[in-house]
């Protein structure tokens, strides 16, 4: 799953960046609401124009100087994260060019350029299929209102637990119909399988096999199961084609996520044996 951060402090950006990549997601970050319709065009389905205003999302967001907003404190305090050494864990760059429009944009309010209200209206008026999860300090019940009303699919008030934020995050997933494992997410509605944001060509019993799969994620999946459930009850073929399936399946998607529980059956997941 694919999701795109438009927040102009540096810090909250790269706080974000490693616990939504720490959970799989693919990630790209601007800084302002200008940026963030810019790159929402550019990697929209072709036809559409690739930019309203002047392009410049890879630019790097200029430096606030302290307490100019309430927005430019950092908004939470992030909980420590278990390593097996003192050093913090490092922070991959975020993608900044991946090949599809984003599943999600988590979208500040106070932005310089364009914020995130003016932002949101440009976006629901061109129809672009994403969700949105508003990002503010402003914690009135009028400013709630005010972002819900403009196209937000959600609110989050700063300061924010990291913890209810990815919740949130995964419950827009499951609303939109989205399936995901680590980096592999399946969008019901579209039929697209992507793999960190890049399309998977899928032939249809692969896919049904994946959804099954990506429905049941850390059940062991007899062959049975399988093929009463992807191929039907009336299948007559071998219970092997099970396992050339998910030979290719595996080719696609990576090895690490379907494994074998020799004996029983496969069962998926994104944690390491």
């Amino acid at each position: 799953m694919h999701i795109l951060i438009a927040e102009d402090h540096p810090d909250l950006q790269k706080i974000l960046t490693l616990y939504l990549q720490k959970e799989g997601y693919q990630v790209s970050v601007v800084s302002n609401g200008q940026e963030a319709i810019n790159y929402l065009l550019e990697h929209s389905s072709p036809g559409k124009p690739k930019s309203l205003k002047k392009p410049g999302y890879q630019k790097t967001a200029p430096e606030k100087p302290a307490c100019q907003n309430p927005e430019s404190q950092l908004p939470f305090a992030p909980p420590t994260i278990a390593s097996s050494s003192t050093a913090p864990p490092p922070i991959a760059p975020p993608t900044t060019n991946p090949p599809t429009i984003p599943d999600l944009l988590i979208l500040d309010w106070m932005m310089p350029v364009q914020d995130g209200i003016q932002t949101c209206r440009e976006i629901r008026a061109l129809n672009l299929p994403i969700k949105i999860l508003m990002l503010t300090a402003k914690g009135e019940t009028e400013h709630e209102i005010l972002g819900l009303t403009s196209g937000a699919d959600d609110y989050v008030r700063k300061p924010f637990d990291i913890k209810v934020l990815l919740l949130r995050i995964k419950k827009l997933c499951r609303l939109e119909g989205i399936l995901c494992c680590g980096d592999i997410s399946l969008n019901q509605e579209t039929f697209e399988v992507r793999k960190g944001g890049n399309p998977v060509v899928l032939t249809r019993t692969e896919y049904e096999l994946i959804r099954y799969f990506l429905n049941n994620q850390r059940i062991i999946l007899t062959r049975e199961q399988l093929l009463n459930h992807v191929w039907g009850m009336d299948f007559e073929g071998d219970s092997r084609t099970v396992d050339t399936h998910i030979r290719r399946l595996r080719r696609k998607i990576g090895e690490e996520y379907i494994k074998t529980r020799i004996g029983i059956g496969y069962v998926i997941s994104d944690r390491k044996d």
